[in-house]
């Protein structure tokens, strides 16, 4: 469904962490995007470090959380399974 969407370039699957150097230096990506999201300031700073080793000229952009409704990524696949 991601890989559907007009935006999106390149979708992959791995048991790896997007922000991980290793996952970074292969797919160079143009920019990331974190959610603002104090309670995890310090995983969030060291996945910004990441991207700066790893990826030096890819733009780290933040974006507020959506808190209009709760968003579970549970309930989003038990809705796209139709459970």
């Amino acid at each position: 469904m991601v890989a559907g969407i007009k935006f999106v370039d390149f979708v992959y699957i791995s048991d790896v962490s997007p922000s991980s150097i290793e996952t970074l230096q292969l797919l160079k990506p143009a920019s990331v995007v974190f959610g603002k999201d104090p309670v995890n300031t310090a995983k969030v700073q060291q996945r910004i470090a990441n991207v700066a080793v790893a990826s030096p000229d890819t733009k780290v952009r933040f974006l507020p959380r959506y808190i209009e409704e709760e968003v579970s990524t549970s309930s989003i696949t038990n809705k796209i399974r139709g459970t």
